[in-house]
């Protein structure tokens, strides 16, 4: 068992986004505003992730409780992102998921 210190140390997220394959790799370093949101990211930006030998983009999700239309909600805002970064993305090219992981401080 954790002990009260510890268990302030441990937190677990939600990460949504897609799976970064070749292709969405090729848009995305082609992207200067992509580069842009990584270099200087705002509240709305985008970041990626790694998670089991893959690399996601996305966005964790606030603390608490989420109903499905909500996670519906950050797909499409995030697909929207990921148009503004790449508009010449074939829709095709990615895939949603949704992952948790676990942070210790």
């Amino acid at each position: 068992m954790l002990n009260d210190d510890e268990k302030e140390r441990v937190s677990v997220k939600l990460f949504v986004g897609f799976t970064i394959t070749s292709e969405v790799k090729m848009y995305l370093h082609e992207s200067h505003a992509w580069q842009l949101a990584r270099t200087t990211p705002t509240d709305g930006d985008l970041c990626e992730v790694r998670h089991k030998n893959n690399y996601y983009i996305g966005r964790y999700l606030p603390d608490g409780k989420m109903k499905v239309s909500a996670l519906k909600e950050q797909e499409s805002y995030i697909e929207a992102k990921l148009r503004e970064y790449c508009p010449t993305l074939p829709t095709r090219a990615y895939r949603f998921s949704i992952f948790s992981q676990l942070f210790i401080q």
